[in-house]
């Protein structure tokens, strides 16, 4: 089976992510490691793909869609600027 090209750098394939360790284990197990079709079906690995990273927030099994996601990120960047 492949592995995620991202592993190494997503939150749920790195040691950066704290959470609960078997609940990051079934993440790697569905997505990051379960081959070519289940990693591109992880919202982590298509926003990444699209966008150059993934906010934390981002689940692979998220429920949005792909514009809801990335009209968040954009609020977000947005209102990080205003912030400034």
């Amino acid at each position: 089976m492949n592995n995620c090209e991202y592993i190494s750098k997503c939150l749920y394939g790195s040691k950066v992510f704290k959470g609960d360790e078997q609940i990051i284990r079934i993440y790697k197990n569905l997505f990051c490691e379960a081959g070519d079709s289940k990693i591109k079906s992880c919202k982590r690995y298509q926003i990444i793909r699209m966008a150059g990273y993934c906010p934390s927030n981002v689940l692979p099994n998220s429920m949005l869609s792909m514009e809801k996601i990335m009209d968040k990120m954009k609020l977000e960047s947005k209102m990080k600027f205003i912030r400034t």
